[in-house]
């Protein structure tokens, strides 16, 4: 009789166990996967401090230490200003990339609509200043700045 005791006290401390790890797994998940948007569309009044940094110090830095590149840039607001080496259109993903001379990385800058029609005025050679957040290197090694505007 005791030994069913201590069975079912030991099956239901198992089972809250289980649960409070189940639970704590569901947490981290949720914070890990909420990707939130930050708002940069107001062209006029920029809501978000943005740190100026050149084209080739943001390409030297993920160059030579990416793990202290992503400490000081990922998921920043950076102004970024070089020269626009291509300039693509995918289908409503419009793409500027900057790119230093001697270097293979590339940064790659993503639109949204609104931005995209200034975009498109731009000329490869021009030199330009372009506000985004910065999301790291991507799998083909080039830094990516998304929800960028002009």
């Amino acid at each position: 009789m005791l030994n069913k005791k201590l069975e079912c006290i030991k099956v239901v401390i198992l089972s809250i166990a289980g649960l409070l790890l189940i639970m704590i797994m569901m947490i981290l998940v949720s914070k890990v996967s909420r990707h939130e948007i930050p708002e940069i569309i107001n062209t006029n009044n920029d809501i978000f401090c943005y740190r100026p940094i050149d084209a080739l110090t943001l390409i030297k830095d993920y160059k030579n230490n990416e793990i202290n590149a992503n400490c000081k840039y990922k998921e920043k607001h950076l102004n970024v200003h070089g020269s626009i080496n291509d300039i693509k259109d995918y289908n409503n993903y419009f793409v500027i990339e900057l790119k230093e001379d001697g270097y293979y990385k590339t940064i790659c800058c993503s639109f949204s609509k609104e931005s995209k029609y200034y975009a498109k005025c731009l000329q490869v050679g021009e030199y330009i200043n372009i506000k985004g957040v910065c999301k790291g290197e991507n799998l083909l090694g080039n830094i990516k700045l998304d929800y960028c505007k002009i």
